[in-house]
């Protein structure tokens, strides 16, 4: 009898280890593509299978990705002081990058560089070169800054913000932004991780450089750029304090072939900061609520700063960028890997296409993939043909711009729920 209550208690046990096991290899299999979407949800349905450092590491992830900052910081605080020593230093990396970025995006510059010297000094040996060089970029980000205090909002309790939209010659929208008493028209790029503004501009409304420069990557290579503290700036009546600007060369934001510059981007850490907004594509109007109204189930996410939304081809579900200083929605290499042989098989003509960067232009090889449906939160989009970049420019598989978001009659973006609702 007590033979068979021992097998019965190690069936038992192994079954439990098993269920543990597969769960966490699918959360895992899902933040490896990026898919944050159904790490979530099994997440969610495993809570009770896993392990309790194994939630605690994914629950620090999941929740970094969907802005809820403060519960992943716990997550990896409770998971480094109770499992600590029983970390792989791996996983330990992975846990040192995530609070970096963390950092980073809420404005805790000084802890993020004390995290990024740790990360560096005890734990290079185990990161691949790419994500080391990443790293030590961020980190000079936050070396640069640590004596800068937390940007901050301020808004009026009893007024809704309502600014104009306008489009300038390269179709991309602009609101305006007052700074030193000075309104400039800025474009407003959900695909910039920082804001963005000229030298020359910069000089114009007292932006003083600060020591030290950090690679930016423009789309087609990396460059040096400055960094620069704006102390107060005005979207209507909102002040925003301590705001952070990358300051580049004249020349390098400047396209000669339109005549165009692109002298001041607005980017993600101040449209983070508004909670919730709304272009009205119809009004052509900006909107900001006095306190997010939106409701609902987390559409869209973070990877490091960028912003990532799903949309289905056929049964496929894609990772798309969702950027909206980009003036066309394109797929990318990741796509063509995916359905290598179906496309393929279509024969398509090898095209070049000038991929555009800040001062510069690459070129490189594309198909023009007819008829291409996608499905987009609510709405089924139709591209009578759209771009497939055939050389490596992106993790994602594709790129949301300007060519269907201008077409919507309302966007509204939620950044404390994560959910993107269009109309």
């Amino acid at each position: 009898m007590k033979s068979i209550v021992y097998l019965l208690i190690v069936f038992v046990l192994a079954s439990c280890s098993s269920h543990s096991t597969q769960s966490k290899n699918e959360i895992d299999k899902q933040l490896k593509s990026l898919n944050f979407f159904e790490a979530k949800r099994e997440l969610e349905t495993s809570k009770t299978k896993l392990l309790k450092q194994d939630y605690l590491y994914f629950s620090g992830i999941i929740n970094n990705a969907f802005n809820k900052n403060a519960e992943s910081l716990n997550n990896f605080q409770e998971l480094l002081e109770d499992y600590g020593p029983k970390l792989s230093d791996s996983l330990k990396a992975k846990v040192l990058q995530t609070q970096l970025n963390l950092y980073l995006k809420i404005f805790e510059y000084k802890k993020g560089s004390l995290v990024g010297e740790e990360l560096i000094k005890h734990y290079s040996k185990v990161l691949k070169p790419s994500i080391l060089n990443d790293i030590r970029n961020t980190l000079d980000i936050c070396r640069i800054l640590k004596q800068i205090p937390n940007q901050i909002i301020t808004k009026n309790e009893d007024d809704v913000v309502v600014l104009p939209i306008v489009r300038d010659k390269a179709n991309l929208q602009r609101i305006p932004v007052r700074i030193s008493n000075i309104e400039k028209n800025m474009i407003f790029d959900s695909g910039a991780n920082l804001s963005l503004m000229s030298d020359s501009f910069a000089k114009k409304v007292g932006v003083t450089k600060l020591k030290g420069t950090i690679n930016v990557g423009t789309g087609t290579d990396d460059v040096k750029v400055s960094l620069g503290v704006v102390k107060s700036m005005y979207l209507g009546s909102i002040l925003f304090e301590n705001i952070i600007f990358l300051i580049f060369p004249d020349a390098m934001l400047y396209s000669a072939e339109i005549d165009y510059s692109m002298d001041a981007i607005i980017g993600y850490p101040v449209m983070s900061q508004l909670g919730e907004f709304t272009i009205d594509n119809i009004n052509n109007q900006f909107i900001i609520p006095i306190e997010p109204e939106l409701t609902g189930v987390s559409n869209f996410a973070l990877n490091e700063l960028n912003l990532l939304v799903l949309a289905t081809h056929k049964n496929d579900s894609l990772l798309f960028h969702f950027d909206s200083g980009s003036d066309r929605t394109s797929l990318f290499n990741r796509y063509y890997l995916k359905h290598k042989s179906e496309i393929d098989n279509l024969q398509l003509k090898t095209e070049q296409i000038n991929l555009q960067g800040a001062g510069s232009t690459k070129q490189i090889d594309s198909y023009s993939i007819p008829d291409f449906d996608i499905q987009f939160t609510s709405k089924k989009i139709h591209f009578n043909s759209i771009d497939l970049y055939l050389e490596e420019v992106s993790e994602y598989d594709g790129r949301i711009g300007q060519d269907i978001i201008s077409n919507m009659k309302k966007l509204t973006m939620n950044f404390d729920k994560m959910i993107i609702k269009v109309e």
